[in-house]
């Protein structure tokens, strides 16, 4: 149904909104999806949760507002908005239920300290910078004798006749290399989008160095910026969960519908394992091994020579705990069934 009316609205016009195919820059399958849930069977089969009223689920599964910016507004792929230099918000689609993400305006004009937007464009983003002689402070303002530099003053840049210390002239600008994420460090350190992760977040300079600074619901793996729910990027430590793993509070852990860490990935079964019959003996989904002298009792791995309740065998059990050694009780020390075990004197 919802794939027929878009097809009406394609076929009656809507191509003035920028065509069929990329509404306000949303491929046409993500906004015709954005806003979809299964069905309530689908659902228990997937081991889901309908998602609530304003919400989409995620291609990872995770419900998420389509009005949040850090999980892409109505895109079903929860990547962060990625506008350059832009504080990022979401906004309606003309004739669709669907959001797309866009420069939040209502931010202090929607852009990062020293970046305007003089285009008008969203998806440029804030891709003017106010420190560049050509544009200093603002779009359009051109520095020239006999004051040819832009020189950053208090939170604006302003031009002035000399370039100061601890600033320094690149390409004929002044720059401080401790800040510009164009010549960071030296005049010719471009950072460059240094953020390359599945999602990205903003670059800047500190003291010199390319930083990636990463959104709210972020982390940084490398040199680019991740999502605190992205298995292949897990926590701090960046970690790749297992097969159908998921990522949660930093952590690699299996669904509540596959809670079993096998070999594999996370199954909804017991695990089983392909044992190595020289060396292994198959129990209970594991692996026991022969030359630490295990065996396989009640589905549990034992060591059969020094297991004071399987000595020598399952169900051998010695009066005391510790009292088998080499697979044997000591004398008058067996409890276990006439013929269970050994018994012997050490």
């Amino acid at each position: 149904m919802r794939h027929l009316f878009f097809g009406i609205l394609c076929f009656v016009g809507i191509g003035w909104m920028g065509g069929c195919n990329a509404l306000v820059g949303i491929d046409k399958a993500e906004y015709i999806d954005a806003g979809a849930t299964l069905d309530t069977g689908a659902q228990e089969d997937a081991g889901l949760v309908a998602c609530g009223n304003g919400e989409k689920r995620c291609t990872t599964g995770q419900c998420r507002s389509d009005t949040d910016p850090n999980f892409g507004c109505g895109s079903v792929e929860c990547a962060a908005c990625n506008i350059p230099h832009a504080i990022p918000g979401c906004i309606g689609v003309a004739g669709t239920s669907a959001t797309a993400c866009a420069i939040n305006k209502s931010q202090g004009g929607g852009c990062e300290s020293g970046w305007k937007d003089c285009d008008g464009k969203d998806d440029t983003g804030c891709e003017t910078s106010l420190s560049k002689k050509t544009s200093c402070g603002d779009c359009g303002n051109d520095c020239r004798l006999p004051t040819p530099f832009c020189v950053r003053v208090g939170s604006t840049y302003e031009c002035q006749s000399t370039c100061q210390a601890p600033n320094q002239i690149c390409d004929a600008d002044c720059v401080d290399l401790q800040s510009d994420p164009k010549h960071c460090g030296t005049c010719a350190k471009d950072c460059g989008n240094l953020a390359t992760g599945g999602q990205t977040g903003a670059v800047i300079c500190d003291a010199g160095k390319c930083k990636a600074k990463c959104a709210a619901g972020y982390h940084q793996c490398g040199d680019g910026c991740y999502s605190d729910t992205d298995p292949t990027h897990c926590g701090n430590s960046c970690t790749q969960c297992q097969q159908n793993g998921v990522c949660s509070a930093g952590t690699c852990a299996c669904p509540a519908k596959l809670p079993y860490p096998c070999t594999t990935g996370c199954s909804a079964n017991p695990c089983t394992q392909v044992c190595n019959a020289k060396t292994q003996i198959s129990c209970g989904g594991t692996c026991c091994d022969k030359s630490l002298n295990q065996g396989c009792c009640n589905n549990t791995c034992v060591d059969l020579l020094n297991d004071g309740t399987n000595c020598g065998q399952c169900g051998c059990a010695c009066q005391f705990k510790n009292g088998c050694s080499q697979g044997q009780c000591g004398a008058e020390t067996s409890v276990g069934p006439i013929g269970s075990c050994g018994v012997t004197t050490f």
